[in-house]
């Protein structure tokens, strides 16, 4: 019995490496040529690891990113989980792939993506409704006062 309890234990400690998921998607998997897409990048790895996104290079251009932290404690139980979305430009059209990504100890799974050339764009439908947001100060101004 004394034999196996190391062996036990070793087991438990290498099963906490296995809580580590790392999960990506794209808010679109079919856009057209010169639109871009936003990857979505989420770890619940405490190891704090940052995205590995070099792959991307070959088929995208890497035009923005942001990233966010959430924790929690319910129960007595905490949980930490953060997030990461990247605006890709497309470097081409056709089926193209993002390649898998690696955050600290987890990988995600590789996900398609398909670029029409912009002659097929009318395939997608019509598009999107374009979303305008603004900041004014002040926010409550007097009659004739300027407004930044």
């Amino acid at each position: 019995m004394l034999v196996f309890y190391p062996l036990i234990c070793q087991m438990l400690l290498c099963s906490a490496e296995v809580f580590a998921a790392a999960e990506a998607r794209l808010d679109r998997t079919r856009i057209a040529e010169g639109e871009t897409v936003v990857l979505i990048l989420n770890s619940t790895d405490d190891g704090g690891g940052v995205p590995d996104v070099s792959p991307l290079a070959k088929d995208f251009d890497l035009l923005s990113s942001s990233q966010s932290m959430q924790m929690s404690m319910i129960n007595g139980r905490s949980s930490s989980s953060r997030g990461w979305q990247f605006v890709l430009g497309p470097k081409r059209t056709g089926k193209l792939s993002v390649p898998a990504i690696r955050i600290g100890g987890a990988t995600t799974k590789p996900l398609a993506l398909e670029v029409l050339p912009a002659a097929q764009a009318a395939e997608l439908g019509p598009a999107p409704p374009v979303l305008l947001e603004a900041e004014a100060e002040p926010q409550r101004p007097f009659v004739q006062q300027k407004v930044i």
